[in-house]
């Protein structure tokens, strides 16, 4: 079944870029694979090999399903296996 719905929201991600934004020593930072394209989506550098690659010292990209961050408008939301309620964490308006 979450094979399915990730499926889903694959074709309904927005491309925004949101979750590829991490917090390292109090700093909110890009993952410098993260790139902007001419039609304003964005879109990873290594799409394929992205997933647990070390993006800064002792970040490493994992599937949205497993960021608890709540992003405005993430069709991933509802994927969530732990979220955190928006007033609970400072990474919700990433």
């Amino acid at each position: 079944m979450l094979e399915k719905s990730t499926n889903t929201s694959k074709r309904n991600c927005k491309r925004c870029g949101k979750c590829c934004y991490y917090i390292l020593n109090g700093v909110k930072k890009k993952c410098r694979h993260l790139v902007r394209l001419p039609s304003g989506k964005h879109a990873c550098r290594i799409y394929r090999n992205r997933l647990y690659a070390e993006i800064d010292k002792g970040i490493v990209c994992i599937p949205r399903v497993l960021d608890t961050r709540m992003m405005a408008d993430c069709p991933y939301n509802d994927l969530l296996i732990e979220p955190y309620a928006e007033n609970d964490t400072p990474y919700t308006d990433l």
